[in-house]
């Protein structure tokens, strides 16, 4: 076999590892084929853009998500430039392209569920982009093959690595936080996913805030519909009367318990945050317009 260099070494049971992809990949009419990592001294970072904007993706990882998480190349700071136009430097280890269905199927030729499978970056050449995701398990090794251009970097949007603040707010190009925050269970949301697709003349998801209140008023008195207030963890900041479309489905199959959802009036794009212990999942759906 080609002699080979280890960028980075992971390990954690079979099921994180494929929580962490589907979790970050999406389920549905948007979804994200291929998923930026980098591996870095304080954790694994996941960013990825679909559906021309869409949806943007950014988590993280904390190095205690994983039994055993070690990077062997220096960290370096990398200039990018944001959609517009606002230059940004953020934090890069080792990076690997990592195909969804490919990395899916391979690793788990390597490890059953429960058992532990390590995560090898590799590459054969010089630089931080990997060649290889190589998965050991208890008693079978697996590889698989991954995009090794350059220019595919390109694509990457880590600029969202500077959207969002210390206590998770995301931001607006400006820098400025989104103004409406909704605490809430998830399954809130897939309340109204359901209403909405029930209805043959709804055609966009509404996050509608009046006074305090996640407000829902899907169909019409000649027909049929639905209206009241959903139950909340907590909301601050001004209404706001807002309504999403692509990607809106398919971000909200993958995520579930307590999420922060956060916006502004006027048609404002909605981060989706899932803020656990040691990891942190952000959601960013572009799709938007005010009601």
């Amino acid at each position: 076999m080609t002699d080979h260099t280890t960028l980075a070494s992971i390990q954690a049971s079979i099921g994180k590892v494929a929580s962490l992809i589907d979790q970050t990949s999406l389920d549905g009419d948007i979804e994200h084929a291929d998923l930026y990592v980098t591996a870095r001294d304080d954790g694994l970072i996941v960013a990825q853009s679909a559906g021309g904007g869409s949806v943007t993706t950014f988590a993280s990882f904390d190095a205690d998500y994983f039994s055993e998480f070690e990077v062997s190349v220096d960290p370096e700071t990398r200039p990018v430039t944001d959609p517009h136009g606002n230059e940004v430097e953020v934090a890069i280890g080792a990076e690997a392209i990592l195909p969804v269905a490919d990395v899916l199927t391979y690793i788990n030729f390597a490890a059953d569920a429960g058992e532990q499978v390590t995560l090898d970056l590799t590459t054969d050449s010089n630089g931080r982009l990997a060649s290889h995701v190589r998965a050991i398990g208890p008693n079978v090794n697996s590889w698989t093959a991954l995009p090794g251009s350059q220019s595919i970097l390109d694509q990457v949007p880590l600029w969202v690595l500077d959207r969002f603040d210390d206590d998770e707010r995301y931001l607006s190009p400006a820098g400025d936080p989104a103004p409406t925050e909704i605490e809430v269970k998830a399954n809130q949301i897939d309340r109204i996913i359901e209403m909405v697709d029930a209805d043959d003349r709804a055609e966009f998801y509404p996050i509608v805030v009046e006074d305090g209140d996640l407000l829902v008023d899907i169909g019409d008195e000649a027909s049929s519909g639905v209206s009241g207030v959903l139950p909340t963890l907590s909301i601050e900041g001004p209404d706001v009367d807002n309504s999403y479309y692509d990607g809106f489905e398919s971000v909200f199959s993958v995520v579930d318990g307590r999420v922060r959802l956060q916006t502004g009036p006027g048609g404002n794009p909605m981060a989706v945050v899932k803020d656990r212990d040691d990891h942190t999942i952000r959601h960013v759906i572009g799709s938007a317009k005010a009601n």
